[in-house]
Protein backbone atom coordinates (compact mmCIF):
# COMPACT_ATOMS: atom_id res chain seq x y z
CA UNK A 1 0.00 0.00 0.00
CA UNK A 2 2.86 2.72 0.96
CA UNK A 3 4.90 1.36 -2.40
CA UNK A 4 1.57 2.58 -4.42
CA UNK A 5 1.34 5.60 -2.65
CA UNK A 6 5.00 6.95 -2.64
CA UNK A 7 4.77 5.99 -6.94
CA UNK A 8 1.58 8.20 -7.13
CA UNK A 9 3.02 10.83 -5.44
CA UNK A 10 6.65 10.57 -7.79
CA UNK A 11 3.86 10.53 -10.88
CA UNK A 12 2.52 13.40 -9.92
CA UNK A 13 5.38 15.48 -8.74
CA UNK A 14 6.44 14.50 -12.57
CA UNK A 15 3.40 15.55 -14.20
CA UNK A 16 3.58 18.98 -12.26
CA UNK A 17 7.07 20.90 -12.27
CA UNK A 18 7.44 23.19 -9.52
CA UNK A 19 4.19 22.00 -7.45
CA UNK A 20 4.29 21.36 -3.99
CA UNK A 21 1.91 18.17 -3.84
CA UNK A 22 1.92 14.91 -1.46
CA UNK A 23 -0.26 12.39 -0.81
CA UNK A 24 -1.71 12.92 2.20
CA UNK A 25 -2.93 9.65 4.02
CA UNK A 26 -5.56 9.56 7.06
CA UNK A 27 -4.99 6.12 9.06
CA UNK A 28 -7.81 5.89 11.95
CA UNK A 29 -4.75 4.54 14.21
CA UNK A 30 -3.74 7.70 16.62
CA UNK A 31 -6.85 9.06 15.93
CA UNK A 32 -9.15 10.96 14.16
CA UNK A 33 -6.78 13.55 12.95
CA UNK A 34 -7.91 15.84 10.40
CA UNK A 35 -11.76 14.00 10.02
CA UNK A 36 -14.67 15.04 11.81
CA UNK A 37 -17.07 12.15 12.47
CA UNK A 38 -20.79 12.24 12.58
CA UNK A 39 -22.79 11.35 14.52
CA UNK A 40 -20.87 11.81 17.89
CA UNK A 41 -23.06 10.36 20.31
CA UNK A 42 -26.47 7.74 19.62
CA UNK A 43 -29.37 9.71 20.41
CA UNK A 44 -29.49 10.83 23.86
CA UNK A 45 -27.01 7.97 24.93
CA UNK A 46 -23.58 8.15 26.13
CA UNK A 47 -22.81 5.62 23.34
CA UNK A 48 -20.11 6.91 20.78
CA UNK A 49 -21.32 7.30 17.02
CA UNK A 50 -17.62 6.14 16.20
CA UNK A 51 -14.96 4.42 17.83
CA UNK A 52 -11.34 3.79 16.53
CA UNK A 53 -10.34 -0.19 17.19
CA UNK A 54 -8.49 -3.21 15.26
CA UNK A 55 -9.44 -4.74 12.15
CA UNK A 56 -7.46 -7.26 9.94
CA UNK A 57 -4.73 -6.72 11.37
CA UNK A 58 -4.23 -2.70 11.75
CA UNK A 59 -6.18 0.32 13.48
CA UNK A 60 -10.26 1.25 11.61
CA UNK A 61 -12.53 3.69 12.31
CA UNK A 62 -16.32 1.52 13.08
CA UNK A 63 -19.43 2.70 13.47
CA UNK A 64 -21.51 2.57 16.68
CA UNK A 65 -24.57 -0.08 16.45
CA UNK A 66 -28.18 1.06 16.98
CA UNK A 67 -31.01 0.09 19.10
CA UNK A 68 -33.03 2.88 18.29
CA UNK A 69 -35.74 3.17 14.93
CA UNK A 70 -34.46 6.06 13.59
CA UNK A 71 -32.86 7.02 10.39
CA UNK A 72 -28.76 7.30 10.85
CA UNK A 73 -26.04 8.53 8.58
CA UNK A 74 -22.33 7.58 9.70
CA UNK A 75 -20.30 10.05 8.07
CA UNK A 76 -16.06 10.69 7.85
CA UNK A 77 -16.11 14.27 6.80
CA UNK A 78 -12.99 16.17 5.57
CA UNK A 79 -12.32 19.76 3.82
CA UNK A 80 -9.64 19.64 1.06
CA UNK A 81 -8.28 22.75 -0.59
CA UNK A 82 -7.68 21.78 -4.24
CA UNK A 83 -7.15 24.97 -5.69
CA UNK A 84 -3.59 24.05 -6.74
CA UNK A 85 -3.65 20.61 -7.18
CA UNK A 86 -3.22 19.15 -10.58
CA UNK A 87 -4.86 15.47 -11.24
CA UNK A 88 -5.65 14.72 -7.40
CA UNK A 89 -6.79 10.99 -6.79
CA UNK A 90 -8.15 9.70 -3.47
CA UNK A 91 -7.47 6.08 -2.16
CA UNK A 92 -9.79 4.15 0.06
CA UNK A 93 -9.20 1.40 2.26
CA UNK A 94 -12.69 0.00 3.94
CA UNK A 95 -14.80 -2.68 4.77
CA UNK A 96 -18.64 -2.56 4.50
CA UNK A 97 -20.57 -5.88 6.03
CA UNK A 98 -23.77 -4.50 5.19
CA UNK A 99 -26.51 -6.42 7.56
CA UNK A 100 -29.31 -4.39 8.37
CA UNK A 101 -27.32 -1.08 6.62
CA UNK A 102 -28.90 0.15 3.32
CA UNK A 103 -25.38 1.01 1.78
CA UNK A 104 -21.90 2.47 2.11
CA UNK A 105 -20.37 5.00 -0.08
CA UNK A 106 -17.40 7.24 -0.64
CA UNK A 107 -18.35 10.87 -2.30
CA UNK A 108 -16.65 14.33 -2.92
CA UNK A 109 -18.53 17.41 -3.24
CA UNK A 110 -18.14 21.51 -2.97
CA UNK A 111 -16.88 22.77 0.35
CA UNK A 112 -19.82 23.43 2.84
CA UNK A 113 -21.90 20.59 1.01
CA UNK A 114 -24.43 18.95 3.65
CA UNK A 115 -27.62 17.51 1.22
CA UNK A 116 -26.85 14.39 -0.59
CA UNK A 117 -27.65 16.10 -3.86
CA UNK A 118 -24.68 18.48 -3.27
CA UNK A 119 -22.26 15.11 -3.67
CA UNK A 120 -21.48 13.16 -6.28
CA UNK A 121 -20.93 9.42 -5.26
CA UNK A 122 -17.97 7.86 -6.38
CA UNK A 123 -18.43 4.56 -5.50
CA UNK A 124 -21.34 2.96 -3.59
CA UNK A 125 -21.49 -0.80 -2.28
CA UNK A 126 -25.02 -2.49 -1.85
CA UNK A 127 -23.48 -5.89 -0.99
CA UNK A 128 -21.46 -6.93 1.50
CA UNK A 129 -17.19 -6.63 0.79
CA UNK A 130 -15.45 -10.03 1.33
CA UNK A 131 -13.18 -8.08 3.60
CA UNK A 132 -11.61 -4.81 3.67
CA UNK A 133 -10.98 -3.38 0.10
CA UNK A 134 -8.75 -0.50 -1.49
CA UNK A 135 -10.07 1.46 -4.40
CA UNK A 136 -8.22 4.80 -6.05
CA UNK A 137 -10.19 7.03 -7.84
CA UNK A 138 -9.52 10.18 -10.14
CA UNK A 139 -10.75 13.84 -8.86
CA UNK A 140 -8.97 15.63 -11.00
CA UNK A 141 -12.52 17.31 -12.48
CA UNK A 142 -12.52 18.86 -9.06
CA UNK A 143 -9.13 20.14 -9.35
CA UNK A 144 -9.01 23.91 -8.48
CA UNK A 145 -11.65 23.96 -5.96
CA UNK A 146 -11.89 23.30 -2.16
CA UNK A 147 -14.16 20.20 -1.96
CA UNK A 148 -15.54 18.21 0.92
CA UNK A 149 -14.45 14.08 0.80
CA UNK A 150 -16.24 11.91 2.98
CA UNK A 151 -17.55 8.21 3.64
CA UNK A 152 -21.17 7.53 4.58
CA UNK A 153 -22.87 4.71 5.58
CA UNK A 154 -26.78 4.51 6.34
CA UNK A 155 -28.85 2.64 9.22
CA UNK A 156 -32.92 3.19 7.60
CA UNK A 157 -35.94 4.62 9.63
CA UNK A 158 -37.62 1.32 11.51
CA UNK A 159 -34.60 -1.01 11.88
CA UNK A 160 -31.93 -1.78 15.06
CA UNK A 161 -28.85 -3.74 13.86
CA UNK A 162 -26.80 -4.75 16.54
CA UNK A 163 -23.62 -5.61 14.34
CA UNK A 164 -20.83 -3.45 13.26
CA UNK A 165 -21.57 -2.37 9.38
CA UNK A 166 -18.76 -0.15 8.56
CA UNK A 167 -14.64 -0.23 9.07
CA UNK A 168 -12.94 2.19 7.67
CA UNK A 169 -8.88 2.13 7.32
CA UNK A 170 -7.85 5.11 5.71
CA UNK A 171 -8.33 7.36 3.15
CA UNK A 172 -5.85 9.27 1.26
CA UNK A 173 -6.00 12.23 -1.02
CA UNK A 174 -3.28 14.36 -3.20
CA UNK A 175 -3.08 17.93 -1.68
CA UNK A 176 -1.24 20.61 -1.76
CA UNK A 177 -2.33 22.87 0.78
CA UNK A 178 -3.78 22.75 4.29
CA UNK A 179 -6.87 21.43 5.36
CA UNK A 180 -9.90 23.09 6.61
CA UNK A 181 -12.18 22.26 9.50
CA UNK A 182 -15.14 20.15 8.33
CA UNK A 183 -18.56 21.76 8.13
CA UNK A 184 -20.86 21.45 11.22
CA UNK A 185 -22.81 18.43 11.27
CA UNK A 186 -26.80 19.83 11.00
CA UNK A 187 -28.77 19.64 13.91
CA UNK A 188 -31.71 17.82 14.69
CA UNK A 189 -34.70 18.73 16.75
CA UNK A 190 -37.07 16.36 18.43
CA UNK A 191 -40.30 18.48 19.22
CA UNK A 192 -43.70 16.77 20.34
CA UNK A 193 -46.80 17.32 21.35
CA UNK A 194 -48.58 15.57 24.63
CA UNK A 195 -52.17 15.88 26.21
CA UNK A 196 -51.29 14.92 29.70
CA UNK A 197 -55.08 14.48 31.04
CA UNK A 198 -56.12 16.25 33.92
CA UNK A 199 -52.61 17.78 34.90
CA UNK A 200 -52.45 19.42 37.79
CA UNK A 201 -51.39 19.18 41.59
CA UNK A 202 -52.97 15.88 41.97
CA UNK A 203 -50.73 14.03 39.03
CA UNK A 204 -48.02 15.92 40.56
CA UNK A 205 -48.39 14.42 44.07
CA UNK A 206 -48.16 11.02 42.51
CA UNK A 207 -44.18 10.40 42.45
CA UNK A 208 -44.23 7.00 40.03
CA UNK A 209 -46.29 9.71 37.57
CA UNK A 210 -44.22 12.25 37.97
CA UNK A 211 -40.62 10.42 37.40
CA UNK A 212 -42.57 9.09 33.68
CA UNK A 213 -43.23 12.37 32.63
CA UNK A 214 -39.96 13.87 33.78
CA UNK A 215 -38.40 11.38 31.67
CA UNK A 216 -40.80 11.87 29.12
CA UNK A 217 -39.77 15.36 29.01
CA UNK A 218 -36.31 15.33 28.60
CA UNK A 219 -36.86 13.32 25.21
CA UNK A 220 -37.60 16.08 23.18
CA UNK A 221 -36.07 19.92 22.62
CA UNK A 222 -39.73 21.44 22.37
CA UNK A 223 -42.52 19.86 23.86
CA UNK A 224 -46.26 21.06 24.07
CA UNK A 225 -48.00 20.03 27.15
CA UNK A 226 -51.77 20.51 27.39
CA UNK A 227 -54.96 19.98 28.93
CA UNK A 228 -52.97 21.75 32.27
CA UNK A 229 -55.83 22.44 34.63
CA UNK A 230 -54.51 23.93 38.02
CA UNK A 231 -55.51 27.16 39.62
CA UNK A 232 -52.48 27.57 41.64
CA UNK A 233 -50.53 27.27 38.44
CA UNK A 234 -47.45 26.04 39.78
CA UNK A 235 -47.68 22.06 39.04
CA UNK A 236 -45.83 23.17 35.60
CA UNK A 237 -43.17 24.34 37.15
CA UNK A 238 -42.93 21.87 39.66
CA UNK A 239 -42.46 19.31 36.68
CA UNK A 240 -40.00 22.11 35.12
CA UNK A 241 -37.75 21.29 38.53
CA UNK A 242 -38.06 17.74 38.05
CA UNK A 243 -37.15 17.30 34.42
CA UNK A 244 -34.21 19.86 34.80
CA UNK A 245 -32.96 17.52 38.05
CA UNK A 246 -32.17 14.97 35.30
CA UNK A 247 -30.37 17.34 32.55
CA UNK A 248 -27.13 18.96 32.00
CA UNK A 249 -29.22 21.28 29.43
CA UNK A 250 -31.77 23.07 31.56
CA UNK A 251 -35.20 23.47 29.82
CA UNK A 252 -36.94 27.01 29.73
CA UNK A 253 -41.03 27.16 30.12
CA UNK A 254 -43.87 29.57 28.79
CA UNK A 255 -46.58 29.23 29.79
CA UNK A 256 -50.31 30.22 28.07
CA UNK A 257 -53.19 32.23 30.22
CA UNK A 258 -56.18 29.84 32.01
CA UNK A 259 -58.53 29.55 28.85
CA UNK A 260 -61.78 28.33 28.67
CA UNK A 261 -65.57 29.44 28.18
CA UNK A 262 -66.39 28.18 31.02
CA UNK A 263 -65.34 27.72 35.10
CA UNK A 264 -62.86 24.84 33.80
CA UNK A 265 -59.57 26.00 32.55
CA UNK A 266 -56.61 24.91 30.71
CA UNK A 267 -53.59 26.65 29.97
CA UNK A 268 -50.60 25.40 27.85
CA UNK A 269 -46.88 25.19 28.00
CA UNK A 270 -43.88 25.23 26.02
CA UNK A 271 -40.94 23.27 27.58
CA UNK A 272 -37.81 24.14 25.40
CA UNK A 273 -34.05 23.87 25.50
CA UNK A 274 -32.43 27.45 25.75
CA UNK A 275 -29.17 26.10 23.94
CA UNK A 276 -31.02 24.68 20.77
CA UNK A 277 -34.21 26.97 20.45
CA UNK A 278 -34.16 30.99 21.12
CA UNK A 279 -37.65 32.06 22.01
CA UNK A 280 -38.63 35.44 19.80
CA UNK A 281 -42.42 36.33 20.42
CA UNK A 282 -45.82 35.23 21.74
CA UNK A 283 -49.07 35.78 22.07
CA UNK A 284 -52.70 34.34 22.34
CA UNK A 285 -54.52 34.48 19.36
CA UNK A 286 -57.86 37.15 19.20
CA UNK A 287 -60.66 34.85 18.55
CA UNK A 288 -63.44 37.44 19.60
CA UNK A 289 -65.28 38.07 23.06
CA UNK A 290 -66.55 34.97 24.93
CA UNK A 291 -68.40 33.21 25.59
CA UNK A 292 -70.62 34.06 22.32
CA UNK A 293 -68.38 35.67 19.70
CA UNK A 294 -65.47 33.66 20.24
CA UNK A 295 -64.28 30.57 17.88
CA UNK A 296 -62.12 28.40 20.33
CA UNK A 297 -62.78 26.76 22.82
CA UNK A 298 -59.46 27.29 24.54
CA UNK A 299 -57.97 29.91 22.01
CA UNK A 300 -54.31 29.06 20.28
CA UNK A 301 -51.32 30.37 22.06
CA UNK A 302 -48.85 30.95 19.46
CA UNK A 303 -44.74 31.02 20.09
CA UNK A 304 -41.91 31.60 17.83
CA UNK A 305 -38.48 30.36 18.15
CA UNK A 306 -35.22 31.05 16.53
CA UNK A 307 -32.73 27.87 16.04
CA UNK A 308 -29.13 28.02 16.07
CA UNK A 309 -29.16 28.02 12.15
CA UNK A 310 -31.01 31.01 11.84
CA UNK A 311 -34.14 29.01 10.74
CA UNK A 312 -37.36 30.64 12.39
CA UNK A 313 -40.62 29.37 12.58
CA UNK A 314 -44.15 29.93 14.54
CA UNK A 315 -45.34 27.06 16.96
CA UNK A 316 -49.24 26.66 17.44
CA UNK A 317 -50.75 25.33 20.32
CA UNK A 318 -54.06 24.31 20.55
CA UNK A 319 -56.16 21.95 22.42
CA UNK A 320 -59.13 21.24 20.44
CA UNK A 321 -62.52 20.79 21.70
CA UNK A 322 -63.98 17.66 20.78
CA UNK A 323 -67.62 18.02 19.94
CA UNK A 324 -66.31 21.51 17.84
CA UNK A 325 -63.64 20.14 16.74
CA UNK A 326 -64.29 19.94 12.93
CA UNK A 327 -64.65 23.94 13.25
CA UNK A 328 -61.48 24.96 15.13
CA UNK A 329 -59.48 22.88 12.98
CA UNK A 330 -60.82 24.95 9.74
CA UNK A 331 -60.25 28.02 12.11
CA UNK A 332 -56.40 27.74 12.35
CA UNK A 333 -56.43 28.49 9.05
CA UNK A 334 -56.91 32.04 9.94
CA UNK A 335 -54.70 31.46 13.16
CA UNK A 336 -51.91 30.64 10.00
CA UNK A 337 -53.09 34.11 8.29
CA UNK A 338 -52.84 36.15 10.89
CA UNK A 339 -49.42 34.82 12.32
CA UNK A 340 -48.20 35.91 8.57
CA UNK A 341 -49.65 39.38 9.06
CA UNK A 342 -48.24 40.18 12.32
CA UNK A 343 -44.76 38.53 11.91
CA UNK A 344 -44.44 37.62 8.39
CA UNK A 345 -43.77 34.21 9.57
CA UNK A 346 -44.38 32.47 6.36
CA UNK A 347 -42.86 29.04 8.63
CA UNK A 348 -45.55 27.65 10.82
CA UNK A 349 -45.95 24.18 12.87
CA UNK A 350 -49.50 23.62 14.93
CA UNK A 351 -48.91 20.85 17.35
CA UNK A 352 -51.62 19.10 19.95
CA UNK A 353 -54.49 17.51 20.29
CA UNK A 354 -56.96 18.21 17.48
CA UNK A 355 -59.16 15.20 18.33
CA UNK A 356 -59.28 15.05 14.37
CA UNK A 357 -60.47 11.57 14.17
CA UNK A 358 -62.61 9.24 15.27
CA UNK A 359 -66.61 10.63 15.75
CA UNK A 360 -65.23 14.03 16.33
CA UNK A 361 -63.76 14.69 12.78
CA UNK A 362 -64.83 11.79 10.58
CA UNK A 363 -63.12 9.98 7.39
CA UNK A 364 -65.55 11.98 5.25
CA UNK A 365 -65.02 15.19 7.49
CA UNK A 366 -61.71 15.22 7.43
CA UNK A 367 -60.53 15.75 3.71
CA UNK A 368 -62.94 18.53 3.64
CA UNK A 369 -60.75 20.83 6.22
CA UNK A 370 -59.11 23.60 4.50
CA UNK A 371 -56.08 22.81 6.11
CA UNK A 372 -56.23 19.25 4.31
CA UNK A 373 -57.06 21.01 0.98
CA UNK A 374 -54.24 23.29 0.83
CA UNK A 375 -51.41 21.58 -0.38
CA UNK A 376 -48.70 23.62 1.40
CA UNK A 377 -49.50 21.73 4.51
CA UNK A 378 -48.60 18.40 5.82
CA UNK A 379 -49.62 16.21 8.02
CA UNK A 380 -47.05 13.97 9.83
CA UNK A 381 -49.40 11.86 11.94
CA UNK A 382 -51.43 10.06 9.51
CA UNK A 383 -55.61 8.93 9.71
CA UNK A 384 -55.05 5.64 10.79
CA UNK A 385 -52.50 6.06 13.40
CA UNK A 386 -53.49 5.42 17.05
CA UNK A 387 -52.25 8.22 19.47
CA UNK A 388 -54.31 6.83 22.32
CA UNK A 389 -53.22 5.05 25.42
CA UNK A 390 -56.96 3.58 25.87
CA UNK A 391 -59.02 0.64 23.75
CA UNK A 392 -59.89 3.50 21.42
CA UNK A 393 -57.73 3.68 18.04
CA UNK A 394 -58.07 7.39 17.29
CA UNK A 395 -55.69 9.86 15.91
CA UNK A 396 -56.52 13.13 17.76
CA UNK A 397 -53.20 14.29 18.37
CA UNK A 398 -51.71 15.95 14.96
CA UNK A 399 -48.39 17.75 13.85
CA UNK A 400 -49.08 20.18 10.57
CA UNK A 401 -46.40 21.90 8.50
CA UNK A 402 -46.27 25.16 6.43
CA UNK A 403 -43.98 26.63 4.61
CA UNK A 404 -40.13 26.01 4.69
CA UNK A 405 -40.05 23.85 8.01
CA UNK A 406 -41.67 21.46 6.00
CA UNK A 407 -38.68 20.33 4.24
CA UNK A 408 -36.68 20.21 7.51
CA UNK A 409 -38.76 17.29 8.47
CA UNK A 410 -37.02 13.94 8.58
CA UNK A 411 -39.17 11.36 6.50
CA UNK A 412 -40.73 8.67 8.36
CA UNK A 413 -40.50 10.22 11.85
CA UNK A 414 -43.71 12.00 12.24
CA UNK A 415 -45.32 9.32 15.22
CA UNK A 416 -46.54 8.65 18.65
CA UNK A 417 -43.82 8.45 21.13
CA UNK A 418 -45.17 4.81 23.64
CA UNK A 419 -43.75 5.51 26.43
CA UNK A 420 -45.20 2.78 27.83
CA UNK A 421 -42.87 0.34 25.89
CA UNK A 422 -39.75 2.23 27.16
CA UNK A 423 -40.45 2.62 30.29
CA UNK A 424 -41.91 -0.56 30.70
CA UNK A 425 -45.06 0.19 32.37
CA UNK A 426 -48.39 -1.50 32.92
CA UNK A 427 -51.78 -0.57 31.16
CA UNK A 428 -52.35 0.97 34.45
CA UNK A 429 -49.24 3.01 35.08
CA UNK A 430 -49.86 4.29 31.80
CA UNK A 431 -53.23 5.53 31.83
CA UNK A 432 -52.06 7.08 34.90
CA UNK A 433 -50.00 9.09 33.27
CA UNK A 434 -52.05 10.03 30.40
CA UNK A 435 -54.65 8.93 27.94
CA UNK A 436 -53.12 10.03 25.15
CA UNK A 437 -49.32 9.45 23.87
CA UNK A 438 -47.14 12.23 23.00
CA UNK A 439 -46.74 12.62 19.45
CA UNK A 440 -43.32 14.48 17.49
CA UNK A 441 -41.45 14.50 14.58
CA UNK A 442 -37.79 15.34 13.63
CA UNK A 443 -36.25 18.31 12.15
CA UNK A 444 -33.04 18.24 10.71
CA UNK A 445 -31.38 21.94 10.38
CA UNK A 446 -29.01 23.21 8.03
CA UNK A 447 -29.84 20.45 5.55
CA UNK A 448 -29.82 16.93 5.67
CA UNK A 449 -29.44 13.58 3.58
CA UNK A 450 -32.62 12.52 5.78
CA UNK A 451 -34.70 15.52 5.25
CA UNK A 452 -37.58 15.50 2.47
CA UNK A 453 -41.45 15.04 2.06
Amino acid sequence: MRAILCMLLALLCLATPGAALAFDVEEFDDGWGEWEFSPQKIGRSTTDGWAIVRNDGEQAARNATTGTKYTYYWKLSRDIDLTKAVDPSIDVRMYFRVFNYDYAAVQIGPKGASRLADFTTLQRWDAAMAGPEEHSYDVSAWAGQEVVVRVIMRKPYGVTESKIGLYVHRVGVAVDAPFVEAPVEPEVLNIGAFNVQIFGVTKMDKPDVVASLAAISTRYDLLLVQEIRDKSETAIYELLDQVNALVDDPYALLLSDRLGRTWSKEQYALLYRPSKLTWIDSYHYDDGDEPDADLFEREPYIARFAASDGTDFAVVSLHAAPDQAVDEIDFLADVIDDIAVRWEEPDVMVLGDLNAGCRYVTDSELPALLLAQDPAVDWWIDDLTDTTTTDTVCPYDRILTRGAVSDLVVEGSGSPYLFDQTLQLSPTDTRAVSDHYPVELLLELGGSDTAGR
